[in-house]
């Protein structure tokens, strides 16, 4: 029922599989883009974007903060989950770590062309956060990351201009939004499915024959309901979602429910509607939850700003060329900053940066 929503804008893109890195030589990807692989990196070079370079002691510290962070929220058994794809968790971190590492370097990179700079005071912010974080590490810390104050200090700098870019992209982006779109119902529903989950979660869609069969399944329910039966007494019956009420708000949801479940009075219960999840039948509880509507008002600006940022980031992206150092991003992992405990980066960036 629910779209996939993404929240904030320096987060866990695939960068490097558009302008993704290794080999020796220069060659295209699928969109016919060039993609240069050159060499002469130094010692501790990661990676390279244009004239954009990250180090190896970048990588480890965004690492070694992630996964801290996971571990004391999660415990360290964490790590011996598996994703849906089969990774190891690790495996998944390190990929989001070098993404997000990326995304940063690429919009120092389109601050540089739009003529985006820090002013001296949020210069100012970020030498205090670096002497703040450093000043936290112990020197095991500092030994296994090879961390220096000048090294992050500009890992802050990189990552106040990242977020001041969008901010300068986004700031004249703001649509009206009506209550009507702003609202959110309350609906209860009852789902026959028209799809099964494999062994590793991937949606198997059902033959046509066990849709017809999944049809005739809901609109027998709806026949019940017409004929007498209480909504609740059919959802015990038939519904096959592993619940039934829900709040939302018209982009939570796919289009085919929106459009029947906003134009639905109070009390009232729909025929049968279908979706890619399968067919449902929706009965409205609440036509709106007025407290939610100034909030969903910002929730969805937000969301139009990500939008329009996501666009002009996509079409900078394109035209980017850049080189993974496979040797040194082989060294990086978990054994590798084993013992290192730090986890403070990202709430010192937030303390001297948005604390206002």
């Amino acid at each position: 029922m629910k779209k996939t929503r993404v929240f904030g804008y320096l987060v866990a893109v695939s960068l490097f599989g558009l302008i993704l890195l290794t080999g020796c030589k220069d060659k295209e990807d699928g969109a016919g883009k060039k993609i240069i692989l050159t060499g002469g990196f130094k010692s501790d070079e990661a990676f390279r974007i244009e004239s954009e370079s990250c180090t190896k002691t970048e990588i480890m510290v965004y690492l070694s903060n992630i996964k801290n962070i996971y571990e004391n929220s999660y415990g360290e058994t964490i790590w011996a989950r598996k994703t849906p794809d089969g990774f190891t968790l690790d495996e998944s971190v390190k990929e989001t770590v070098l993404a997000r590492v990326s995304k940063v370097k690429v919009l120092v990179l389109m601050a540089s062309e739009k003529g985006i700079e820090l002013s001296d005071e949020e210069k100012g912010r970020a030498v205090a956060a670096a002497n703040t974080y450093f000043d936290s590490l112990s020197e095991s810390d500092k030994s296994v990351l090879n961390a220096d104050l000048e090294t992050i200090t500009g890992m802050y700098e990189d990552y106040a201009l990242a977020n001041k870019v969008y901010d300068s992209l986004t700031s004249d982006i703001n649509p009206e939004i009506s209550d009507d779109e702003a609202r959110t119902i309350t609906v209860k529903h009852i789902l026959i499915r028209t799809y099964r989950e494999g062994a590793d979660g991937e949606r198997i869609p059902y033959s046509e024959a066990s849709v017809k069969s999944a049809r005739d399944r809901a609109e027998e329910a709806l026949r019940q309901i017409n004929g007498g039966m209480s909504f609740e007494e059919a959802v015990a019956a038939y519904n096959e979602d592993e619940k039934s009420e829900y709040d939302f708000r018209r982009i939570d949801v796919s289009d085919e429910y929106e459009a029947v479940a906003f134009s639905l009075s109070q009390d009232e219960v729909s025929g049968v509607t279908e979706t890619e999840d399968g067919f449902y039948i929706i009965k409205c509880i609440s036509t709106s939850k007025k407290d939610d509507t100034e909030k969903n008002k910002s929730d969805i600006i937000a969301e139009e700003r990500r939008k329009y940022f996501e666009s002009e980031y996509d079409s900078f992206l394109s035209s980017l060329t850049g080189n993974l150092n496979d040797e040194v991003m082989t060294e990086v992992t978990f054994e590798s900053i084993s013992g290192v405990t730090t986890s403070s980066f990202f709430e010192n960036y937030e303390y001297y940066f948005e604390a206002d």
